[in-house]
């Protein structure tokens, strides 16, 4: 018998080649490849890899779907100011292939630390019905001051607004209906790709009905950043 999370639900995580290694792997054997927690949810890491594609056979192409790797490769850069235009790539990728109910959303630095998460998200979000999900709040319009900061190697600007005081949830874990994100892959795909911010772009250009739908909990008590988790374990 057929589990039925794997008809309704697929998994994305955005990661690059650089921390492969770091994030990724480690990302997969901590909870991706438990059946238990996963309840065979397909899952895909995001990488670009623009070098692929000047392959013949990949020419002309906008995505390459590796399900033995379990990784999406998207036509676009693989820095941190394309992980906008990475994940609206990545989302294109499952709407036109893939049949689901819900897209999920998480990073590969996270580390889950509630395995009965997908189990007990999966009643909730039938009896609810939301298109919006996640640790969601009203951001109010401001300009950003952290990315300049944090990631001013990667070239992250100074003067990015961010916020609108409408509903909106960092990047650690989302998820989207299959009609908000078919609406944002179909008609919002190309101011996506030009935002600096991930999380702010799939808030900003989603329906506003869709974006007041919501089903809002706290992440910090499911998923862990890589390095407290990673020291916690090693210091039990």
């Amino acid at each position: 018998m057929s589990n039925p999370f794997e008809k309704d639900y697929v998994l994305i995580i955005l990661s690059c080649k650089k921390y492969r290694k770091e994030r990724r792997e480690g990302q997969v054997v901590q909870f991706l490849t438990n059946d238990k927690i996963m309840n065979n949810i397909p899952y895909f890491h995001v990488e670009g890899n623009q070098g692929l594609f000047k392959f013949k056979k990949y020419k002309n192409k906008k995505y390459i779907i590796n399900k033995k790797e379990k990784v999406i490769y998207t036509n676009t850069k693989d820095d941190y100011l394309s992980l906008a235009h990475k994940v609206i790539m990545a989302f294109k990728a499952i709407v036109e292939n893939f049949d689901f109910k819900y897209i999920l959303k998480t990073d590969d630095d996270q580390r889950l630390i509630y395995p009965n998460f997908f189990s007990e998200l999966h009643p909730r979000l039938i009896q609810l019905k939301p298109d919006y999900i996640g640790r969601i709040f009203n951001m109010p319009k401001k300009v950003e001051q952290y990315q300049p900061v944090v990631h001013k190697e990667d070239g992250f600007p100074t003067g990015y607004v961010v916020g609108d005081d409408l509903p909106f949830t960092n990047g650690r874990f989302y998820a989207l209906s299959k009609r908000n994100v078919t609406d944002l892959v179909e008609n919002k795909f190309e101011l996506i790709k030009e935002e600096l911010c991930e999380d702010w772009a799939i808030a900003k250009y989603q329906k506003l009905e869709y974006r007041k739908n919501i089903c809002s909990f706290e992440t910090m008590n499911i998923f862990r950043d890589y390095v407290e988790y990673n020291e916690k374990v090693k210091n039990k």
